[in-house]
């Protein structure tokens, strides 16, 4: 499959749960939520940012790769990874179990000489039924006149994936990450030395590197946000069992601009877990300075706390992939909040 991971796939879903804010269309693509004033008031309503869902991820238990041996169609992946639910005045966490939620595997499509996988999605919590889901963010239109969109990328072993949902009735969108693939056998996880895994989020370079959405607010009364792109670095340390790294040279792209600006780096720190049936992975804590020169709003303060959760993926725990989370929910103006997905290879 082999697909090169696409930022603008996960713009177009920013864009789309801006629409969605506006109580059924009343926005164009690009731009901020519109705020409702309140009766009798030209006063704008209080914008709220709180955390999303926490972090997750998940794997199959079977064999395959994403480049030579394609999954048999009819496979099911978990949705695992965190999402938010967005209205006009609010961002927060979505409700949703990932555990029930499903994507499964239905062969693949060719966009303007790019390979994208097809599923069929199913996300009980907030009653989402979408068949033939491509992964090229080609919006889907469900039963009930809701619209959907997904963005896929992978490695060799691990998926990345951006979703975002609309249902008919406007007002309110969902936003959400996963992380999936072929996880790596408990005994097949190391128990002494080091590795580093690396990755850079580049168009067209593979899956690697970090991807992501942040809110904060407009100043107007409203929710700003755009995509997250940038690096990962990730040690772990196999002895100990120490997990470090950072999220690197980060990018932040505002919803209807093309202007990008530096926005926080973003530290790492965990541990790695081994259950003795699962697939071994890890977690921890994530954490940021002060915002680099040129970041404006966009940035966070080092109050800002979130988290992160991952598994090794492959036969010899060749790659990593994991969801992570920032939130300043005291943040001025309403709160500030930032989650998205990364990946890398040793």
């Amino acid at each position: 499959m082999d697909i090169s991971w696409r930022a603008d796939r996960l713009a177009a879903s920013v864009c789309l749960l801006a629409l969605a804010a506006c109580g059924g269309g009343g926005g164009q693509p690009g731009t901020t939520a519109s705020t409702p004033t309140q009766t009798g008031s030209t006063t704008p309503s209080q914008v709220t940012i709180g955390p999303s869902d926490n972090a997750s991820s998940a794997a199959s238990s079977l064999s395959f790769n994403f480049s030579t041996n394609l999954p048999p169609a009819g496979t099911v992946f978990t949705l695992a990874g965190p999402a938010v639910k967005l209205t006009s005045t609010s961002v927060g966490a979505s409700g949703i179990d990932p555990s029930k939620s499903r994507a499964t595997y239905r062969g693949t499509v060719t966009t303007n000489g790019q390979i994208y996988p097809v599923f069929d999605l199913s996300i009980p919590d907030i009653s989402l039924t979408a068949a033939n889901v491509r992964g090229d963010g080609t919006p889907v239109t469900t039963a009930d006149g809701g619209k959907v969109l997904a963005g896929i990328s992978t490695l060799n072993y691990t998926l990345l994936g951006v979703w975002s949902y609309t249902p008919a009735s406007g007002g309110t969108g969902y936003l959400g990450v996963a992380v999936n693939g072929f996880g790596t056998k408990p005994a097949s996880l190391p128990t002494s030395g080091t590795a580093t895994y690396t990755g850079a989020s580049t168009v067209g370079g593979g899956a690697s590197g970090v991807v992501g959405a942040y809110f904060v607010p407009s100043g107007s009364g409203s929710i700003a946000g755009g995509t997250l792109s940038g690096n990962v670095s990730l040690t772990t340390d196999f002895t100990s069992n120490n997990v470090n790294g950072t999220m690197s040279n980060m990018m932040a792209t505002p919803t209807g601009s093309g202007t990008a600006t530096p926005w926080n780096t973003i530290s790492l720190n965990g541990r790695i877990s081994r259950p003795a049936q699962d697939t071994p992975g890890f977690a921890g804590a994530t954490a940021t300075t002060a915002a680099p020169a040129g970041a404006g709003a966009a940035g966070f303060s080092s109050s800002a706390t979130g988290g992160f959760s991952g598994l090794f993926y492959g036969p010899n725990a060749e790659e990593v992939g994991a969801s992570w989370t920032l939130a300043d929910p005291s943040a001025a103006g309403g709160g500030k909040a930032a989650f998205g997905v990364f990946a890398g290879t040793k």
